[in-house]
């Protein structure tokens, strides 16, 4: 049976976003509760949504929503960089449109993080999708029913 569609994780794999992310999350810490933090210290915190991170720990719990925001702006304008683009990938992305093959993103993050994956994915094709961060099963999920439904 040959390849119809291709799902990718976009943090890490379509793009090198760690450092992005680092610097977005240091940004804030520093800004907000005069705190610097080292990668090691960010990495223990991973495993909760980046709002989570920030929330659980800021002690200035008042700061934390603003502080949030300003992570997403930070992490958002950081994309516009060439450190989170691929050439190797941007290939493998255009041969994979070159041939059909219908592509889509899988990600944990949040609304305003997940929608720029999906419009960069939506440069290599011409059908825009979102798929919700519920866990990879239920997001598998939805893009099969979209599959199956040719909606996609």
């Amino acid at each position: 049976m040959p390849i119809q569609a291709v799902l990718f994780d976009f943090d890490g794999t379509l793009a090198d976003t760690l450092p992005l992310s680092f610097t977005a999350f240091r940004t804030v810490f520093k800004q907000y509760e005069n705190r610097e933090v080292t990668n090691e210290e960010l990495v223990a915190m991973f495993g909760p949504t980046e709002e989570e991170i920030i929330e659980v720990n800021f002690t200035d719990k008042a700061a934390a929503p603003q502080a949030v925001q300003d992570y997403f702006s930070i992490y958002e304008a950081g994309h516009n960089g060439e450190s989170v683009r691929n050439s190797e990938i941007n290939g493998l992305l255009q041969l994979l449109k070159d041939r059909g093959i219908r592509m889509a993103v899988i990600t944990g993050k949040a609304a305003g993080l997940r929608t720029y994956g999906v419009r960069w994915l939506s440069t290599f094709q011409s059908q825009r999708y979102d798929v919700e961060p519920d866990g990879v099963f239920n997001s598998v999920a939805e893009f099969v029913e979209l599959l199956d439904k040719d909606r996609l």
